[in-house]
């Protein structure tokens, strides 16, 4: 578990403490699939969770016992792998994004060069955090304006390769100029701490009004992908950008402001 991110850590550890204070003196053989769903119809009906947090328990806690079987052998078996998930209303997922306002009031606040190469980077490209940190000189071709990305470490492991605009080049031959030798393209964040840029956005978001409290780079993720949808990008375009391997989801984006589909109507040719 050291290996984990601290955000990971702190996840499993309240699921955790939710289940063992639910299941009392129970031993960690004694829990079983009953019991799992026992305890999380506590979380709905006692606690009022919502499904997405409770869906997200149960995935921290089903991890933390496969660990306890396949690594610690501490289990046989994993006896309730196979619960299942609570159904999620349509109407409860939702993709929150920065407004074109908003996008540019952030942008106009940031006064450290650096970081706002690395804000730019993801606004613009809808890269995650870790392909952003982990992307290399070697995955930037110049010469056929492209950047391949799928990094190894990342959830969005699809291997694509993502054109540049004018906009995009332009921040390249910035980050070339401070490469200093160096392999990573955001080489001043790489070997950072993952808190250091959480923080960095925690106090920007400080500094800004009427903003998200979420402000982070999955922000940011969002916001590029729910611009394209209303500009009537096609969804297996905006799925390519965001390195998922299927349309499905830009269901996401179903909330967007209905401006964008009146848009749609206008393009009519007659």
């Amino acid at each position: 578990m050291s290996r984990m991110q601290p955000k990971t850590l702190n996840l499993i550890r309240r699921a955790m403490a939710l289940l063992t204070e639910w299941i009392g003196d129970k031993g960690i053989k004694e829990v079983d699939c009953e019991t799992i769903e026992s305890f999380l119809n506590h979380l709905r009906d006692d606690l009022n969770f919502k499904p997405t947090t409770i869906n997200m328990q149960l995935r921290q806690l089903q991890a933390l016992f496969q660990r306890a079987v396949d690594e610690y052998g501490l289990l046989p078996e994993h006896l309730f792998r196979k619960v299942k998930q609570h159904s999620v209303p349509k109407y409860e997922i939702k993709a929150f994004y920065l407004t074109v306002e908003q996008v540019r009031k952030l942008l106009d606040s940031i006064e450290d060069k650096h970081f706002l190469r690395l804000v730019k980077f993801y606004i613009w490209t809808g890269c995650s955090r870790i392909e952003t940190l982990e992307l290399k000189w070697n995955e930037v071709d110049s010469l056929n304006k492209l950047i391949y990305l799928g990094q190894p470490k990342s959830k969005t492991k699809l291997r694509r390769a993502l054109p540049t605009n004018q906009k995009l080049e332009s921040l390249l031959e910035e980050l070339a100029e401070d490469r200093q030798g160096h392999d990573f393209v955001f080489r001043r964040y790489a070997d950072k701490n993952p808190s250091y840029i959480s923080k960095r956005f925690e106090s920007l978001r400080k500094s800004l009004e009427e903003f998200p409290n979420d402000l982070s780079p999955h922000l940011l993720r969002h916001t590029f992908a729910s611009h394209l949808v209303m500009k009537v990008v096609d969804p297996t375009t905006v799925a390519f950008f965001l390195g998922h391997s299927t349309s499905k989801v830009t269901e996401l984006y179903a909330h967007l402001q209905p401006d964008h589909r009146l848009m749609c109507l206008d393009r009519l040719p007659f």
